[in-house]
């Protein structure tokens, strides 16, 4: 008979801190991570961006750099939010040669969670053989910044390619 009550007891125990436990969480069918920061950065670390270099006829090329909002809720988020970048000094890019910042700020519209930097490229003046890196730093926003506010981008020329200039048949294997 004892064992019996001792096994009534430990039953109701676990069954009443079932109870106690569960009624701590949320509800089952709704995720609330709490409300974290909204936070402002690249939307690539790093990225190399290729360039058709021609020539005989250069052309200037405008390339856009993502500016996006993360944490919070994941969603876009019901204001403005203004970001300014500069020119971050291990750059090996050269203003005025291998390219022109045409955007030194940008706001994501309410509602959004990107808008773009850009930069103008003048493929003329790269050299496929030594690629620059223009590296870009986050200076100020109207929300956090991100600790991972730069990004660089390698400019890269690109030869183009004119198969016609090519002699003899070629076979491609291994493709696909």
């Amino acid at each position: 008979m004892k064992n019996k009550i001792f096994n009534y007891r430990i039953i109701l125990i676990a069954v009443l801190s079932s109870f106690m436990f569960s009624s701590c969480l949320v509800e089952d069918d709704e995720l609330d991570f709490g409300d974290s920061p909204v936070l402002v950065q690249f939307e690539n670390s790093a990225v190399t961006a290729n360039f058709i270099k021609d020539d005989q006829n250069p052309e200037t090329f405008t390339y856009d750099i993502p500016v996006v909002l993360i944490g919070g809720k994941n969603q876009p988020i019901s204001r403005p939010v203004d970001v300014t970048v500069s020119v971050d000094p291990s750059s090996t890019a050269t203003e005025g040669v291998e390219y022109n910042l045409l955007t030194k700020s940008v706001t994501i519209p309410a509602g959004e969670t990107s808008a773009s930097i850009q930069i103008e490229v003048p493929s003329g003046n790269l050299d496929p053989f030594d690629p620059k890196t223009l590296v870009l730093d986050i200076t100020s926003s109207s929300e956090t910044v991100s600790e991972n506010s730069k990004t660089s981008v390698d400019l890269q020329a690109a030869c183009p390619f004119d198969i016609t200039t090519f002699y003899g048949t070629y076979d491609a294997t291994g493709y696909g």
